[in-house]
């Protein structure tokens, strides 16, 4: 009976040194070569920032992998799934209390359990949901883990891919794409793996006849020029692709028509009218069949 007292007291001692491990002691077990739960009590009601950092080095290169979104929780967990298998991960948390003190835990090792009864009841005391993955231990307070999910990143550019925009998960790119499609003209299109390009609108240009140089309604292409007396005007009329037909070098009238049989053909022809040698205008004109 003495045995038995002595058992159960040294047991009670230990269950309870263990669950009054608080930061800056935190516990990081193995679960699976590629699963290690990272779980501590935290007595800082005034935590304002909490992060999980992971490193291949137990003094240098620690990256954040996990903060959560309510720090001062007295107790809390995280399950890292994506550690290099094989390979000795380090981990530590570090902590901001509120009045601005912050604090670095030091780094340990994951711990693998070699107790098999130990390993089935937490195999038997698993239970997952959805992405929240719970992991309830034995004569211990429940512990909250996260699953934490890969960033999926796509590139935005535009018009080329010289011209890098941004870099945005998978996410929120699907909001960006409907918010573009509906809301410009604009048309977003792939040009490689997770690359996406942005291609402005271009609206055809609308053509407007001029108001120097245009054909009348009887076929007639009819030239005015503003202030002749103070101006020198020189117009060159070429075919749509850039052939030139004719020059006038001096218009000497301000209102002229011109016959339509100056061009060889009906339809359209390019002309640039220049201002005491300065180009005055660009455009074009339509020239109607006579059958």
């Amino acid at each position: 009976m003495k045995n038995f007292i002595a058992a159960f007291f040294l047991m009670l001692v230990t269950y309870s040194s263990y669950s009054q491990d608080i930061l800056p002691h935190f516990s990081v077990r193995q679960l699976s070569p590629e699963r290690v739960q990272i779980s501590w009590k935290n007595p800082y009601k005034g935590c304002n920032q909490l992060a999980i950092q992971r490193s291949y080095d137990s003094l240098r290169f620690f990256k954040t992998i996990f903060s959560p979104q309510s720090p001062e929780l007295p107790q809390n967990g995280f399950i890292d799934n994506t550690p290099a298998p094989g390979v000795k991960v380090f981990y530590r948390i570090f902590y901001v209390l509120a009045d601005g003190n912050y604090f670095f835990t030091k780094s340990q090792m994951p711990v693998v359990s070699t107790d098999k009864k130990e390993a089935e009841t937490k195999h038997d005391k698993s239970v997952i949901k959805k992405d929240t993955v719970q992991t309830e231990m034995q004569d211990e307070p429940e512990i909250d883990t996260v699953v934490v999910k890969p960033i999926h990143w796509v590139s935005i550019f535009k018009k080329s891919k010289d011209s890098l925009i941004t870099k945005i998960d998978i996410d929120f790119f699907k909001k960006y794409r409907d918010s573009v499609r509906i809301k410009t003209k604009d048309t977003i299109v792939t040009v490689g793996i997770d690359e996406y390009m942005i291609k402005p609108f271009v609206p055809k240009p609308v053509w407007k006849a001029s108001k120097y140089l245009y054909t009348n309604t009887d076929g007639y292409i009819i030239l005015k020029v503003p202030e002749l007396q103070k101006h020198h005007y020189k117009i060159i009329f070429t075919e749509e692709k850039g052939d030139e037909i004719f020059i006038l070098n001096n218009v000497t009238d301000e209102y002229l028509m011109i016959d339509k049989s100056n061009f060889p053909h009906a339809g359209w022809f390019f002309y640039i009218m220049y201002e005491d040698g300065k180009v005055f205008e660009k455009n074009k004109f339509f020239v109607e069949s006579d059958l």
